[in-house]
């Protein structure tokens, strides 16, 4: 038997039909203004065409990110890859760290409240989801992601996970990145 998350899942993957588009349209017409906000640099994303199964597959995203037995970094991870060439995402260099990677990498060292965390390549935000989750307070988390969807994702996830509104998403290369 499916679970709750798992079933609104493969409704969200049934509409995004595993294109890009799909993807895309979904992630902006979910979107409230607190989710662009998020994103610094944000850049322009194309207004969703109002296609069949729009707002139904809008209701069952927004229901799955605030699901609480979702991992919702994972599950925007996995939307992600059903979009994208495992091809496509070798040459830019993409891999996604898993949740047990991430809480390790945090067990490995110490966070203190007066800390900036900077997430290079944050992906759909499984580090900030690993600090959340960890009772770490932190001054700021900001993830740098060049990856317009990704970055979107990543708003999402923070604001599925209810990060505080400090934590933000940076859309820029991480590589050019001058201070």
């Amino acid at each position: 038997m499916k679970s709750r998350a798992e079933s609104l899942y493969y409704d969200v993957l049934k509409f995004t039909d595993r294109s890009t588009t799909g993807l895309l349209q979904l992630l902006v017409a979910a979107a409230q203004k607190s989710t662009f906000q998020r994103i610094i640099a944000c850049p322009t994303y194309p207004v969703p065409a109002k296609s069949s199964g729009l707002s139904l597959a809008v209701d069952r995203f927004l229901e799955l990110i605030h699901c609480a037995s979702a991992h919702v970094p994972s599950l925007l991870a996995q939307l992600y890859l059903s979009v994208r060439q495992l091809k496509e995402r070798k040459r830019t260099g993409q891999f996604f760290t898993a949740a047990s990677v991430a809480d390790w990498a945090l067990s490995k060292g110490s966070l203190a409240s007066s800390d900036d965390v900077c997430d290079a390549g944050a992906g759909t935000g499984v580090f900030a989801d690993a600090i959340l989750r960890s009772d770490c307070s932190v001054r700021s988390y900001i993830g740098v992601e060049n990856d317009p969807i990704l970055a979107l994702c990543a708003a999402h996830a923070l604001e599925g996970i209810s990060a505080p509104e400090y934590y933000k998403v940076w859309y820029a290369n991480f590589l050019l990145f001058r201070k």
